[in-house]
């Protein structure tokens, strides 16, 4: 009963932090994978070219 009740409060307390740093982790996090297929697209079509003029 007492450790329910410390969860709970450990819960209470996470809910009531400012999400602000959870709010900009998960736009890293959303960020990041797309910045890479980006690169990943540039890049292909880099030897795309190099390729053609080879």
């Amino acid at each position: 009963m007492h450790t329910f009740y410390q969860l709970g409060l450990q819960q209470q307390l996470l809910q009531t932090t400012p999400d602000t740093s959870d709010l900009l982790q998960s736009a890293a996090a959303l960020a990041s994978p797309r910045r890479r297929r980006i690169r990943r697209r540039a890049s292909q079509e880099l030897t795309k070219k190099q390729a053609l003029t080879a």
